[in-house]
């Protein structure tokens, strides 16, 4: 859209000292000050496009006090009138920060090909740990493991109940989302349950070719499942080929190696020792054990929310 020009000479005297008013007044408002700062155009302009200004004012400040797009007072939800400048200011169409945000959390959604998680953990994220005051066994499991992340490494997150393994391993899981990394996150037993209850009909293979081509897969709580013949053999597929095609693994469990070595030895048959040191193998190649030592956190969250 062409600027709109006011020929200043053909305005009498009161209209020009009204104007002048306007001019002065949009210069002090703080939106406009933001708009030229971000937009980098002189008072020149400003002076020239007075009323296009007033009009985006009145538009945005139906945006002032939102609270969400839920609270949405524009005619397209989550949309407003903006202006660009290349030379001239431009009226255009664009999302507001809480459209943007949505955009964002959808396509880090999208991202993910298993989700075996809520809300909250698809919300965890490494810059939001707040690690002043905590132990320095926590601080150090939180940048060893950000630190892996960073390398495209993966690790084996192990320690006792409620540490805040699983938290972790979603950090892990959305740092990967949000740079367009393809992502599985699956509770192991979960998963179990589902693969002896699809195995008949063979339902089960498209999820594992999910968990087997994914940038990075996350198994949460491994060792808690019972071990069988079917699952540990699985297992293994799934392993050996990511290990084969160096694709990022990470494992929660509330097992260390020699743990979960034992875990895997048994089943109900008995125990069959060249499975589970294959098994092992593949983890010990693509997981770097991450101890994470820690009161209760969800004991502490509680405490918190009383």
């Amino acid at each position: 859209m062409e600027p709109l020009k006011l020929h200043v000479g053909s305005l009498s005297s009161a209209q020009k000292e009204d104007r002048k008013k306007m001019v002065a007044a949009l210069r002090m408002n703080p939106e406009i000050q933001k708009l030229q700062k971000k937009l980098q155009f002189s008072d020149g302009v400003l002076e020239k496009n007075t009323y296009q200004l007033l009009t985006w004012l009145k538009g945005i400040e139906k945006c002032r006090g939102c609270k969400g797009l839920n609270a949405c007072r524009q005619k397209e939800k989550g949309y407003r009138s903006g202006l660009r400048y290349a030379g001239f200011l431009q009226e255009v169409v664009e999302a507001c920060p809480y459209q943007v945000k949505q955009m964002k959390l959808e396509h880090h959604r999208r991202q993910y090909t298993v989700a075996d998680m809520g809300d909250a953990l698809l919300q965890a994220r490494f810059e939001v740990i707040n690690l002043q005051g905590e132990p320095d066994d926590y601080v150090r499991a939180v940048q060893e493991t950000l630190a892996c992340c960073r390398k495209k490494q993966g690790g084996l997150l192990y320690g006792p109940m409620g540490a805040g393994k699983t938290y972790l391993g979603a950090c892990v899981a959305n740092y990967v989302a949000l740079r367009n990394g393809r992502v599985a996150f699956v509770h192991y037993p979960s998963y179990c349950e589902r693969l002896n209850n699809e195995f008949r009909s063979g339902e089960y293979k498209e999820e594992l070719d999910r968990l087997i081509f994914a940038d990075l897969l996350v198994l949460d709580d491994i060792g808690a499942e019972e071990v069988n013949d079917r699952n540990r053999a699985v297992l293994l597929v799934i392993l050996d080929r990511r290990m084969q095609d160096e694709r990022m693994t990470w494992m929660t469990s509330n097992a260390d190696f020699r743990a979960l070595e034992n875990h895997f030895l048994h089943t109900y048959k008995g125990e069959d020792r060249l499975q589970c040191a294959r098994v092992m193998e593949r983890i010990r190649a693509l997981c770097r054990p991450i101890f994470v030592a820690h009161d209760d956190r969800r004991n502490l969250f509680e405490q918190e929310d009383v």
